[in-house]
């Protein structure tokens, strides 16, 4: 009688070729996604900054909107202890008062620990006007 042999013997698995080649597969994959998650936290790393200083602005141009028409030409402050490193400044022109009386030009500045922004723009005061 003869020894019965196996005919399947090897071939119930995986060669170490074809292990080796999913696992490269695998790591190129985890490679793109961790790359790209990389890239969207300095994305929104950016975008919160910006989303941060454009309330900055709002805000100073508010007080300094405010200031102007109370009657300084210029002030400065900070956001608070939350916000060190972070502060504004404004100064106030009035244009020529024969020409365009009561319009001031208004510059408001932002400076933070890595920039400074700033904004120009026009305020109207209607009381500058003499009603002779």
């Amino acid at each position: 009688m003869k020894p019965q042999v196996d005919s399947h013997h090897g071939t119930d698995g995986f060669t170490l070729i074809e292990i080796v080649a999913a696992l490269a597969i695998l790591g190129v994959a985890l490679l793109v996604l961790l790359q790209t998650h990389f890239a969207s936290l300095n994305l929104f790393i950016d975008v919160e900054d910006q989303a941060m200083m454009d309330v900055f602005v709002t805000q100073a141009v508010g007080i300094a909107e405010f200031e102007v028409l109370a009657g300084s030409e210029a002030g400065e402050g900070d956001f608070g202890k939350n916000y060190e490193g972070y502060a504004y400044s404004f100064t106030a022109d009035l244009r020529d008062p024969e020409v365009a009386p009561g319009l001031f030009d208004v510059t408001v500045r932002i400076t933070g620990p890595e920039d400074t922004y700033s904004v120009t723009f026009l305020l109207y005061d209607g009381l500058q006007i003499d009603l002779e």
